[in-house]
């Protein structure tokens, strides 16, 4: 049931090929990088209720699997935009889209 979930979400998202490999929780995907990028993949595959390496899936997707999908959760990387105390905007808390001497990070550009 997982793994199936897991390879729809993927090819829902423009993957050609998506094999999850059970043994080592590894997905195998082939796409083309003129319909999708490997980022969308995974956002599919987190709002199926799955972590990836990058993106991590909401509470309430991830309590929505069925209780013999549920896994260990480990915490994943997010980028600045993820964090709710950043202010794109440069109201209160850190302005994440304004480093010193760095470019605007993907999500701050798409205001």
């Amino acid at each position: 049931m997982c793994k199936k979930k897991i390879e729809t979400a993927a090819k829902n998202a423009g993957a050609t090929y998506a094999s999850w490999n059970v043994d080592t929780k590894e997905l195998t995907v082939k796409y083309s990088s003129k319909s999708t990028d490997n980022a969308k993949i995974q956002q599919a595959v987190a709002k199926s209720g799955y972590d990836t390496e990058k993106v991590k899936s909401t509470d309430e997707a991830y309590n929505n699997l069925h209780a013999c999908c549920k896994y260990e959760r480990a915490d994943v990387k997010k980028s600045c935009c993820d964090d709710e105390n950043c202010s794109k905007d440069g109201g209160e808390g850190k302005d994440c889209c304004k480093k010193e001497g760095t470019e605007k990070a993907d999500c701050c550009k798409k205001q």
